[in-house]
Parts: C-alpha cells; structure tokens; sequence
C-alpha cells in the first residue's frame, strides 16, 4: 500500500507541473507588459529598470519560466505585484475557510445526495421517485452562481433571514468563542446550502443507480423472498455494497467541488482561495494567480489519492495485485 500511494503521489507531479506551466503562459499571451505590474507611472525609468532587474522581467520567457519553476520547486512563492507581500502570507489564510466551506458542503452533499437516492431506488417508478429525480434534473440544470444570486436575493435581501456575504460579522469578535462559531455557522449557511444543491442532483442519480443496481442481485432477491423489509433490505444490505460507487464518485466530486467554491466563495464575498484568485486576477496578481492555482490542484490531487486510498480498504480486492494482504 504505501509503494502504490507514492507512485500515485509522483504520477500527479507531472500534472501539477503542466496546471502551473499553463498559468505561467496564460499569464504572458493576455495584453500588457509583465514588468507594467510592478511598476507605476509616478516612479522614475531607472527604478524601473531596477525592479526589472530584480523580478528577473528584463530576462528571456525561458530564462524567466525556469527561474520561476525552480523557485516554486523550493517553497519560494515570490511577492505579490498588488499587494507588495511574500504570496504564501495572502494565501495561507485563505486556505482555511475554503477547506471549511468545501468540507462541510462534501458532507452535506453526500449525506442528503444518498438519502434521496435511496428514497428513490426504495420507490422506483412511484410518484416519489419521479419528484426526486425532477428536482435533481432542474438542480443539474442551475448554474451555481446563478443558484448563490438567488439564494442572496431570496433569503437575504427579500426575507432578511441570513447574512449575504462575508465570514462573520464585526461584532462576533466580542461575543466570545460560542458566539464567534454560532456567527460563522450562520454566514455558512446560504454558501453552504448553495454548493450542496449545486452537486446534489450528481450524487442522487449515482445513488440511485448504483442501489437498483445492488438490489437486483440475487443474494438480495433472495433476503427479499424470506421477507425482509425492503427499507432494511435497501439500508442495511444495499448502502454497503454500494459503497464502493459512492466513493468513487466522491473522488471524482473533488474538483467540480473546488471549482464551484471558487464560484460561491465570489458572491458570497467568503475570504478563501476563490474570493482571493479573483481578487488577483482582477489586479493581474500571476504570482499570486499561480499559487492559488497549484494548490488547488494540489488539494485535487490529494484528494483523489484519498479517495482511491479508502476504496483499496474498502475492498481490498482493488489493490495493486488485486488480492488482500
């Protein structure tokens, strides 16, 4: 096990590598100057020169890519060109509320998605299975920012029922450790409830295809003739054999989860990883583009792993050499 999760952990170098080459080219095609980031009209030509000289902007593309790659390579994230500070100080904080924004969301995500994929396999082809699978076909229809204006215009500004944006409000840093959790609680909710609707309709259909699929066995046919309840049939029998779909599938979740955050983390004005890549992108911050970039990539990557990881235990019959130890 631990030979294939390094080999897993070297083959998404390679694609790590290609995301942060891609930004790195992307970043000199669009209009404008790189140097013209660093500099401003009030500063003098020799100044200028100077700065050239020493965020390297004066050397060829390749001689500038290499100088950057090996940089990266050693944990060295430059400063960014908006802000005048070493990248991994803005980064750095913003990982946080995007690991709680996503996470709670994943667990929200797949604990309604299977529940309603249940329902719907335990009722297949009745009114409720129907209803269930036309919500998810129009929650697979609604693009996510559109979903999170709404969710804002509804339950902010219509009913004023939930804060519109923003971590926490500016009093909760007197209200103590309870009144700060139950104030971020509140503000995560409306993100939070639009990434869940955003992928739910996904986790439904997998849910709901992968237990029919389940149930049709004949070892559950033959539980069902001896006259076992079909909600335990389907709950205590079916949920664990179809585990190992679902895992898959959370594997596969990972980066539409990522990407939608980065989305929701906009409307809602949420300090994470998209709110601060928008931000950059908006000043032409590359350093800081590149860095927010790569680690999402990272936390892809890593997750996948974590994912293939949990279906090998799972199963242990999925195992380089398909056999258990």
């Amino acid at each position: 096990m631990g030979g294939y999760i390094v080999r897993r952990l070297l083959a998404g170098i390679p694609l790590l590598w290609l995301i942060w080459t891609l930004v790195f080219v992307v970043g000199h095609l669009v209009p404008g100057r790189s140097e013209d980031l660093y500099t401003s009209p009030q500063i003098s030509r020799q100044d200028q020169e100077r700065l050239n000289r020493v965020y390297g902007l004066d050397r060829p593309i390749i001689v500038q890519y290499t100088r950057q790659l090996l940089a990266t390579v050693r944990g060295d994230l430059a400063l960014s060109t908006s802000r005048g500070r070493p990248v991994a100080e803005i980064i750095a904080p913003a990982v946080g509320p995007t690991l709680v924004l996503a996470g709670t969301a994943l667990l929200v995500q797949f604990t309604l998605g299977i529940l309603l994929g249940a329902l719907a396999a335990l009722r297949q082809g009745r009114v409720l299975d129907h209803a269930i699978s036309g919500l998810a076909l129009v929650l697979y229809s609604i693009p996510v920012f559109w979903l999170g204006i709404l969710m804002v215009l509804i339950f902010s500004l219509r009913l004023a029922w939930l804060p519109p944006s923003h971590y926490s409000s500016l009093s909760a840093s007197t209200a103590g450790l309870s009144g700060h959790l139950f104030d971020v609680g509140i503000h995560m909710v409306l993100p939070v409830a639009t990434l869940t609707l955003a992928g739910l309709a996904v986790v439904i259909r997998h849910a709901r295809s992968s237990l029919l699929e389940v149930l049709a066995h004949e070892n559950l046919k033959a539980a069902r003739a001896r006259g076992l309840p079909e909600w335990r049939l389907l709950f205590r029998h079916g949920l664990r054999q179809a585990i190992l779909p679902l895992i898959t599938l959370l594997g596969l979740a990972l980066p539409a989860l990522l990407s939608g955050a980065l989305l929701v983390e906009v409307v809602f004005s949420w300090p994470g990883l998209g709110q601060t890549t928008y931000q950059a992108i908006l000043a032409r911050d590359y350093p800081v583009v590149q860095a927010a970039t790569l680690l999402t990539a990272t936390m892809v990557v890593l997750g996948n792993l974590a994912a293939d990881v949990a279906i090998s235990v799972a199963d242990p019959r999925t195992r380089p050499g398909g056999t258990a130890p």
